[in-house]
């Protein structure tokens, strides 16, 4: 009876092998509908950057496919500057040409022999590597490769790989050590997850020009987020970012040290979607610039109840006009200019802004906080102003210690006659425009009603007008 058992194993087993093995030649037409679906959605996502995706040939084989791209440039869809940033990505040759190689699922067999190894039931896994694009250009200096596994239920896991090299043209030289980036996104496209890291670059370079010699070290970055797209199309979610630290040099003498720091950012919708809120706050471990020291730089922002709708509307707007802009000249690039007061759509009385410094030396601190909001205020002026700043209140509190400045002024600067510095200082401080203490200097300027004020003082009007009366800001939206 266990011979028979064994034989019947024996036989499933052999028949799942079969099986497994026969299935990526019939699971081939649905990876390359599903590879076919990707390229088609990438161009819904670059159509309004100009660009698009063509599929200039795919072959499908048994385990495997292979398949050319294209990248390209809608019609007059190109200004000037992008087609520098163009040619210094893919080169000057024209069109890039991108090869993959399409393992078929269900267990994508021809992957394993390129150093893949997944046994995952899987549609289809793709693989891209950039040792063909042209070497003159970044992407070909970089060599990224990329390597993407879709899944039945239609999402994608991806990791994109720079491998270590080095890079020499005309006066430059840079060697960096890789990285890497892995993303995680669901078949409706609405969640996403990713988290990479840039590991050490050097760099050195001269100026032609003064023949002064520049190198430094950029020590590395690593980064994450987990998002998902909210209503009217903006992404929600936090990200994490940690800066290992920098070092700049000029003809051998170090000019600047930045230490390791941090940063988190977050984006929330409340209100069933009408309301956006938005918030960071990144902190530096001291450095040195120019010989002059700091242990501190800390530095957020939060944004709250910003209108979704209104915001997007202004977004919208303003990014066709953009592109307008960018192929049209002057006549379109001034009317962009006319369009940012769009971004009032986004502001409500309920909107509040608020912006924070602080920065902490040897030889003091200073620090600098704004906030603002957007309510009518009991003493604000009825029609004062326009578009933003109606009914904005705005409020900015400054202080810093006189030995702190000093020092960035004399080592950062490099001004050593602090005679006409110190006279501007003192003339404010009679003015009433800083206050002084211990030498501590503060100031608090206030917005509102289309006014401003100094430490409760107006603001003086055009020089020689006398008349000691606060001075209307222009506002504009």
């Amino acid at each position: 009876m266990f011979k028979r058992i064994g034989i019947a194993l024996a036989v499933i087993v052999v028949i799942i092998v079969a099986a497994a093995a026969i299935a990526p030649y019939f699971v081939g037409g649905a990876a390359e509908t599903g590879f076919r679906h990707q390229v088609a959605w990438l161009n819904s996502q670059l159509a309004d950057r100009g660009l698009s995706l063509h599929v200039v040939s795919y072959d499908r084989g048994f385990y495997g496919s292979d398949a050319d791209i294209a990248l390209s440039v809608s019609p007059g869809g190109m200004s000037e500057r992008k087609a520098k940033m163009w040619a210094i990505l893919f080169g000057s040759s024209g069109k890039p040409v991108f090869h993959l190689h399409i393992n078929h699922g269900p267990i994508p067999f021809d992957a394993f022999g390129r150093g893949h190894w997944n046994f995952m039931p899987v549609l289809y896994t793709a693989g891209f590597q950039g040792k063909s694009l042209p070497a003159a250009s970044l992407l070909g200096a970089l060599k990224p490769g990329l390597y993407v596994i879709q899944y039945f239920d239609g999402s994608t896991h991806s990791r994109l790989t720079v491998p270590p090299g080095r890079a020499r043209r005309g006066v430059g030289d840079a060697k960096w050590q890789g990285g890497f980036l892995v993303a995680d996104v669901n078949a409706a496209r609405d969640q996403a997850h990713y988290a990479g890291v840039i590991e050490p670059v050097t760099f050195q370079m001269v100026k032609p020009e003064s023949r002064h010699a520049y190198g430094g070290k950029f020590q590395g970055l690593n980064f994450s987020a987990a998002l998902r797209k909210a209503a009217h199309g903006f992404w929600v979610g936090t990200g994490h970012y940690a800066f290992a630290g920098l070092t700049v040099s000029k003809d051998g003498a170090q000019s600047v040290k930045l230490a390791s720091g941090r940063a988190r950012g977050e984006t929330s919708e409340t209100g069933n979607g009408k309301w956006l809120n938005s918030s960071a706050r990144g902190e530096l471990d001291g450095g040195v610039i120019r010989g002059w020291e700091f242990s501190e730089l800390t530095v957020g922002y939060k944004l709250e109840k910003l209108d979704a709708r209104g915001l997007r509307l202004a977004l919208d707007a303003i990014r066709q006009r953009a592109d307008s802009a960018s192929t049209q000249g002057q006549a379109a690039k001034a009317q962009l200019g006319r369009s940012l007061p769009l971004l009032a759509l986004a502001v409500k009385p309920e909107t509040t802004a608020s912006l924070g410094l602080r920065l902490v030396a040897p030889s003091g601190s200073a620090s600098l906080a704004i906030r603002a909001g957007f309510a009518p205020s009991a003493g604000a002026r009825t029609g004062a102003g326009s578009g933003l700043l109606r009914n904005a209140v705005v409020q900015i509190a400054l202080r810093f210690d006189r030995e702190l400045v000093d020092d960035f002024h004399t080592q950062v600067l490099g001004a050593p006659d602090s005679a006409s510095f110190n006279q501007a200082i003192q003339v404010q401080v009679d003015r009433g425009y800083l206050q002084e203490k211990g030498g501590s200097y503060r100031a608090v300027i206030r917005y509102e009603g289309g006014m401003v004020t100094i430490n409760g003082k107006p603001m003086l009007g055009p020089a020689g007008a006398g008349s000691g009366q606060a001075a209307p800001v222009p506002a504009s939206g």
